[in-house]
């Protein structure tokens, strides 16, 4: 029988669902950056590469869950470090006369969508943790 450590920490679900909030609390100080530096001359936005931590992500999940079963299944790059890094890349766009590129509309919107994503994070490892209490509670 498998134990409640293994449950709570070993658990795949788990670990995807942390690596996700770990993501989105990155992408909330890169946008506190930015609009700290709303008026910096030369300033470049940047973002979090969500689809290299993503991809990290899924391969410290289980680098043999993506593995293709099917010719018709999608491919899936599963190559990297393996460090599990989040990395900050300059946001493409226009800059202003100043050189600046943070434009507010864009961070207010980038700091909704992480909020909404950190939120629906936490209420699905609220509801796994709910599903482990209710069976641990009735095996007792």
């Amino acid at each position: 029988m498998a134990s409640v450590q293994h449950f709570l920490f070993d658990d795949p679900t788990m670990r995807l669902l942390s690596r996700s909030m770990d993501v989105q609390m990155s992408r909330v100080e890169v946008v506190s950056s930015n609009l700290a530096n709303l008026e910096t001359p030369d300033y470049r936005a940047l973002t979090v590469d969500f689809d290299s931590a993503f991809k990290s992500a899924i391969r410290e999940r289980d680098p043999e869950t993506m593995t293709a079963t099917n010719p018709r299944h999608m491919g899936f790059d599963a190559k990297g470090d393996g460090m599990g890094s989040i990395r900050f890349v300059e946001r493409e766009g226009a800059p202003k006369v100043d050189g600046n590129d943070v434009d507010l509309d864009t961070e207010m919107s980038t700091l909704a969508h992480a909020q909404l994503q950190y939120s629906a994070s936490v209420a699905a490892m609220q509801r796994k943790i709910g599903l482990i209490t209710t069976a641990l509670k009735s095996n007792f």
